[in-house]
């Protein structure tokens, strides 16, 4: 599932027990707390992101799929009206998350 589906009929990694890493969730959630739209919408977006970054396998081309989620995102916060600055900055704040998570699978 892409992020840019509609992630409130899925349930997220945190709901269904999958393993997201603490410091995982804990960084996106932050991140997530500085854009500009309602907090139902963050939370849908976060929790289908998170998802897409947990079903990375290690057998899987890791930064295609990384790269794949972290677009899917940012074209569903495009369409959902954030302003370029505001994309930019979250975009960055997102490769830094990513990078880690990379570095640890």
């Amino acid at each position: 599932m892409s992020v840019a589906d509609n992630p409130s009929d899925q349930p997220t990694s945190t709901e269904d027990g999958s393993s997201v890493p603490g410091w995982l969730e804990d960084s996106v959630s932050r991140s997530f707390s500085a854009l500009s739209l309602p907090a139902e919408k963050k939370q849908a977006l976060s929790g289908s992101y998170l998802d897409c970054l947990t079903a990375i396998g290690r057998g899987s081309d890791v930064m295609a799929t990384c790269e794949a989620c972290h677009n899917g995102l940012m074209e569903a916060l495009k369409l959902a009206g954030l302003s370029h600055a505001e994309l930019e900055t979250f975009s960055r704040d997102l490769e830094a998350i990513e990078d880690q998570f990379i570095s640890e699978i």
